[in-house]
């Protein structure tokens, strides 16, 4: 359909005049609150605040009806039989809105240029939002900002971002590849309005189907008050919220659930025991399955409803979520193979490095060495100097030397020296040595190669040969080397390859079929007779029998990293089902008393914490966004942890805080001898404390620190329990240690050695130890945050109640539980990898 033009401009200054009107209000509003301000008390001002926040609510909703209304008479077709169906936005416009003439069917609305007015649109919308997220005030947000370097964001804040802004603009015609590499708002911007704006319908579709059965007058009563409140706290009109509808989507978290369904079901006697599930619930629809089944059965029947909700969440998509193992299949390495011409060989000098270094000359390949020591980079040519490890930039300058004529560095293999065994506990610092020697290197090598300039046919390639796959340090490399296949892509091969031998036992050959044959699957395993590639096969639990774990409600469990996400699921759930004493362990301090209780608003807590730090640092100017987000997310983990606190308390269970950095080895190692003066034998741990930081420039340091909560934390759980009469140790990774993860290799790093030292701690321990690699939970987590963009590419990720069906499966058949589990839907998998 072609545009009207002249219902188009009038269309247009339509809109000009209210939005004029619009601003001019705020504008006389404004000055009204300043000249209010000075002379109200505290309590006075925040009423006046409120009841401008009420009556600007009204004022848009009366605006934007309005401009509905108005524009069906505006925008027609050129043969004027269609006209945009109208929806009321609030009771009160409904009301007005019965006189009007019937509406027809929709018409598509014509397209808007991308011209400067909406350009200004967008970028109103996007302050709004970086505001929201990062807690800026909106009049320091610029177009010139960078994301990364001037507000802090990461990979998931940006794709937060792009959701939402796709959300809101749905004609906007771009995918999330366009713009994920844009550097700052004037740039996301660019790519945004580069294309011609698609044509989209302004019809809406309500839901008017009922909820529940209409003759279930508690439950529909009961419903139609929970979707009221759930209406003001997201600010959305009550008739535009769909039963299926989800709480994510309208930015309803699990405390404004929480505090909804205390005020409506407190009364109830069984409202604790049926608490959590409603919870987990993510839209209406579950909630008034959940009311239906726990509230007007006899408690029979609610029981029997509990006995029979494995079968529910079995139906609900637990079928599709698959277990993996590890496999290992035979690789055609082939026998061609083309040597480069140069190649960096770095790596500790020893016999390993010196017996390849002989090998690859005596092929007539030229080859660079480098070699890590204890003081840093050093090569044959500088003397009696040698590169700190944290100097970066004097490592890159020292390897611009070797770039070919495009700028890019040359082929480089990378070797890992390690023992299987765990250190002994008096050899910590040997430990941290040769964490630094190994996976800090490797980082700041893949750092500076993936700088390189993307080209269609790479030739070279990155590699990594490894003496031993099943060394927990030497793991640290494979996990960098998953990462390095997304950040390299189109640049580099990678190749990450484990000697199943001694290195000297093994023929060149089939080195060089590995190294030199063209693209390959990374994690190669060579022995002297055969090539294998790590694969992952499928493996049901067998549920005939099962593991005889004597928990109770005097067992011990102490969880790490409990207080939020995951480890906080599971925690809480051990509590419901076992009864037991809670100890969880993390890096927050314990809160006194909940912090800013009364806000519940993002937005607001953040303008909140933004004024405080501006008054205790006496200006705005002094507040960073560093110090902003620090103490935002500290707030924010206060809350979720006296969430946990309060679940766990509320199903029965002791629950016990102790605030540790467990990074730091001696620190840990302290804190446990005291839990078990404290409170007794300890009877299970699980460990789920990480960190995920997708920060582009990632610093040597953030790196060190993020991996060390992992390595560190290991060591000293091994040395503590290793001669401990547990019950069970599971440990929590991520489908990362797999996959891999763009950008994020501390993250993979770690959780490939935790599969590694999972295996090796089994191999020593009198109890069944378990890496469980956990794929998205969309739910809690780092997941919460992504969930649009989940659904948005059609994937499945765990949800609270199917990961907590997984873990206990798990747990109750560790007897025959490999040494670690891969627990995903096939779409994540196949979405995760390279």
């Amino acid at each position: 359909m072609e545009r009207n033009n002249a219902n188009y401009l009038v269309f247009e200054e339509y809109f000009k005049s209210n939005q004029f009107i619009v601003d001019k209000f705020f504008d006389e509003q404004f000055k009204m609150f300043e000249l209010q301000q000075g002379s109200l008390v505290e309590t006075d001002r925040t009423k006046l605040f409120m009841d401008l926040m009420e009556l600007n609510k009204n004022i848009i909703l009366s605006a934007l009806d309005a401009q509905k209304y108005g524009a069906s008479f505006l925008i027609k077709d050129p043969q004027n039989t269609h006209s945009i169906e109208l929806l009321p936005l609030n009771e009160a416009a409904a009301t007005s809105m019965n006189s009007r003439p019937e509406v027809m069917e929709p018409v598509e609305k014509p397209e808007l240029p991308s011209t400067p007015s909406m350009r200004a649109t967008l970028e109103q919308w996007i302050q709004r939002e970086l505001s929201r997220i990062t807690g800026l005030p909106i009049d320091r947000i610029t177009g010139s900002m960078k994301f990364e370097e001037d507000l802090g964001l990461v990979s998931i804040d940006m794709v937060e971002l792009f959701s939402g802004l796709v959300e809101e603009f749905p004609h906007l015609n771009r995918d999330l590849a366009d713009v994920i590499g844009a550097a700052s708002i004037d740039e996301f911007l660019d790519v945004m309005l580069q294309d011609e704006i698609k044509k989209k319908s302004d019809a809406e579709v309500v839901d008017t189907s009922a909820l529940l059965d209409p003759e279930i007058d508690e439950v529909n009563g009961l419903m139609q008050e929970i979707k009221k409140k759930v209406s003001m706290k997201a600010n959305i009109p009550i008739e535009k919220i769909a039963s299926e509808t989800t709480f994510d989507s309208m930015n309803v978290d699990v405390f404004s659930l929480e505090t909804i369904y205390d005020g409506l079901l407190s009364r109830n006697g069984r409202y604790h025991l049926f608490k959590q599930e409603l919870l987990y619930a993510v839209n209406l629809e579950q909630v008034a399955r959940l009311l239906d089944h726990c509230i007007l059965l006899s408690p029979e029947q609610s029981d029997q409803y509990h006995r029979e909700n494995e079968v529910d969440v079995e139906e609900e998509g637990l079928s599709e979520i698959q277990r993996y193992t590890f496999d290992y299949v035979k690789w055609d390495a082939g026998v061609d193979y083309e040597l480069p011409e140069s190649m960096l060989l770095i790596g500790i000098k020893n016999q390993m490095f010196d017996h390849y270094a002989a090998q690859f000359k005596q092929n007539g390949i030229k080859l660079h060495e480098v070699y890590i020591t204890e003081s840093g980079w050093k090569a044959p040519n500088m003397g009696s100097d040698f590169i700190d490890f944290n100097d970066k930039v004097g490592f890159q300058n020292y390897l611009a030397s070797y770039v070919d004529s495009a700028g890019n560095l040359p082929s480089m293999t990378f070797l890992v020296t390690d023992s299987n065994e765990v250190l002994n506990e008096a050899e910590h610092q040997t430990w941290n040595v040769k964490i630094e020697q190994t996976a800090v290197a490797l980082f700041i090598i893949s750092d500076l190669y993936s700088q390189a300039k993307e080209i269609k046919s790479p030739k070279n390639f990155v590699s990594i040969i490894g003496e031993s796959s099943s060394c927990p340090i030497s793991s640290t490399a494979r996990g960098i080397a998953r990462t390095m296949a997304h950040d390299l892509k189109n640049k580099y091969h990678i190749r990450s390859i484990w000697l199943e031998e001694a290195y000297n036992l093994i023929p060149i050959v089939h080195i060089y079929r590995a190294l030199f044959r063209g693209p390959s699957d990374h994690d190669i395993f060579i022995d002297s007779n055969d090539i294998t590639i790590r694969a992952l096969k499928v493996q049901a639990v067998e549920e005939t029998s099962k593991s005889s774990l004597d928990i109770s409600n005097s067992s011990t469990i102490v969880v790490f990293g409990g207080g939020d996400g995951i480890s906080a699921e599971i925690a809480c759930a051990m509590a419901a089902k076992y009864g037991c004493r809670i100890i969880v362990v993390g890096r927050t301090s314990f809160p006194t008393e909940h912090v800013y209780e009364d806000l519940q608003d993002e937005t607001m807590l953040k303008q909140k914490i933004f004024a405080e730090l501006s008054n205790q640092l006496n200006g705005a100017e002094h507040v960073t966004k560093d110090l902003l987000e620090s103490e935002t997310k500290r707030i924010y983990r206060q809350r979720a942890l006296l969430h946990t606190k309060n679940r766990i308390e509320q199903a029965g269970s002791e629950f016990h805080y102790y605030s540790c950095d467990i990074s730091k080895y001696s620190e840990l190692k302290d804190l446990l001898e005291i839990i078990h003066e404290q409170h007794g034998e300890i009877s299970g741990i699980i460990h789920g404390a990480g960190v995920v930081n997708g920060q582009k420039n990632k610093s040597i340091d953030s790196f060190r620190n993020n991996l060390y909560i992992k390595t560190n934390s290991m060591y000293a759980l091994y040395h503590f329990f290793k001669n401990y009469p547990l019950k069970f140790s599971i440990l929590f990774s991520s489908i990362s240690a797999y996959a891999g993860i763009p950008r994020i290799s501390d993250y993979s790093a770690s959780n490939e050695f935790v599969n590694a030292f999972a295996a090796n701690w089994r191999r020593q321990a009198q109890y069944p130890v378990l890496s469980m690699m956990w794929s998205l939970w969309t739910q809690t987590g780092m997941g919460k945050n992504t969930m649009r963009n989940v659904e948005r590419l059609n994937l499945q990720g765990i949800s609270n109640q199917q990961g907590i069906h997984l873990f206990f499966r798990e747990l109750e058949h560790l007897d025959q539980s490999p040494d670690s589990v891969l627990l995903t839907h096939n779409s994540m998998l196949e979405f995760s990898m390279p």
